[in-house]
C-alpha cells in the first residue's frame, strides 16, 4: 500500500482508497498494458505522476485527472449513487 507523504499508512477510507488505486494504475502504467499508455484515457503527464520516481502528491486524496479515465469513473460512481432509490440498500448493482 502507498504511505502518506510523511511515511505513514493512509488514515480513514478515502485516503486508502486513494492510495489503492494509485497502486492499481501504476501497476497497468509500469507494465506496458496497451490501454494505459500515453492517450485519451492516460494523459503523459498522468503517467508521469505514477513513475516510481514521480513527484509526491500534493494530497491524500489527489488522482491522475488529465486523461479521461478516473474523471469518467468519478461521474459513473456519482451518476449511479444519484440515481438508486431511497428504498435501496447501501450497495449499488448494476447489470
Amino acid at each position: 500500500m502507498e504511505q502518506a507523504t510523511d511515511g505513514r499508512v493512509p488514515s480513514g477510507r478515502a485516503a486508502l482508497f486513494t492510495g489503492i488505486v494509485r497502486q492499481c494504475l501504476k501497476r497497468e502504467v509500469n507494465g506496458e498494458h496497451v490501454l494505459f499508455q500515453a492517450g485519451e484515457l492516460v494523459d503523459e503527464c498522468d503517467i508521469r505522476r505514477l513513475a516510481p520516481a514521480a513527484v509526491r502528491w500534493k494530497t491524500a486524496f489527489e488522482l491522475p485527472d488529465k486523461g479521461v479515465l478516473l474523471p469518467k469513473l468519478s461521474q459513473l460512481a456519482f451518476e449511479m449513487q444519484t440515481q438508486r432509490l431511497t428504498t435501496e440498500a447501501g450497495q449499488v448493482r448494476i447489470d
